[in-house]
């Protein structure tokens, strides 16, 4: 009694199982400021049949990842704004997805993905999202990141990098 599990305060190294449902209308306003979804330090994060549409916030209008292992199958996110990572702000993680897109998302770097620290991505469609500098992806100085099967169309730019934008980094 009286003590905490990670699992109890919503962090650590848990598994999160989230299925069918939509999430919309999320504002973040704290200090990373997630909009939609934020998972954290070692969780491993599986949706099925998620819809992420309308959110706001600072880092990830609808998905922040920092250290998580992600599985998205038939996940939609669309049309969430922030000022980093309209759609996903991911950080030193792992995203597998199938049958999985992110459209319409505007931020000011990174209107699909904000990449921060190394990442893997695999399978995801990043359609007509915009930003100024990234629209599709905006990768952040020393956030290599390795992008398998990863689609990027119809993405927008008012200044730099209307598919992807890199800077110091390596992306493969």
């Amino acid at each position: 009694p009286g003590r905490r599990r990670p699992d109890d305060r919503g962090e650590g190294a848990g598994r999160r199982h989230l299925d069918r449902l939509t999430i919309t209308g999320g504002n973040g306003t704290g200090d990373d400021g997630p909009g939609g979804v934020d998972a954290r330090e070692a969780t491993k994060l599986q949706m099925h049949g998620v819809h992420i549409v309308g959110n706001t916030g600072l880092h990830g209008g609808g998905l922040a990842l920092y250290e998580v292992r992600a599985t998205l199958e038939d996940v939609r996110i669309e049309a969430n704004t922030a000022t980093g990572g309209g759609g996903a702000w991911l950080a030193r993680s792992i995203v597998e997805c199938s049958d999985s897109a992110f459209a319409d998302n505007e931020a000011e770097h990174g209107g699909g993905f904000w990449l921060q620290g190394p990442n893997s991505i695999s399978d995801c469609t990043l359609t007509a999202n915009s930003a100024a500098t990234g629209g599709g992806v905006f990768v952040e100085a020393g956030g290599d990141a390795i992008l398998t099967d990863v689609r990027i169309e119809d993405s927008v730019a008012t200044e730099r990098g209307g598919g992807l934008y890199q800077t110091d980094s390596t992306v493969t």
